[in-house]
């Protein structure tokens, strides 16, 4: 988890709650801007829970059920 101001703008957050599951490894800003990477992102007042356990049911991709089986695994630890 990581609350970070460059994260708000990269992926569009104007509001919060969201979550953003990156998917891809995220790269440092540089003075040219920060890359773009892919993610799922929600918004709205649902928990961290939730939002996992729904990329692993209805990810668009199997790499998206993953990550979000994985994440929810470390989750529950």
């Amino acid at each position: 988890m990581a609350i970070d101001p460059t994260l708000f703008a990269r992926f569009g957050i104007d509001a919060v709650p969201a979550f953003v599951l990156p998917l891809e490894p995220l790269e440092a800003c540089d003075n040219s801007g920060c890359p773009q990477v892919e993610a799922v992102v929600a918004k709205g007042s649902a928990t961290l829970r939730y939002f996992l356990e729904l990329a692993e049911r209805t990810g668009s991709t199997d790499e998206v059920k993953s990550l979000a089986s994985s994440w929810l695994a470390k989750y529950q630890e």
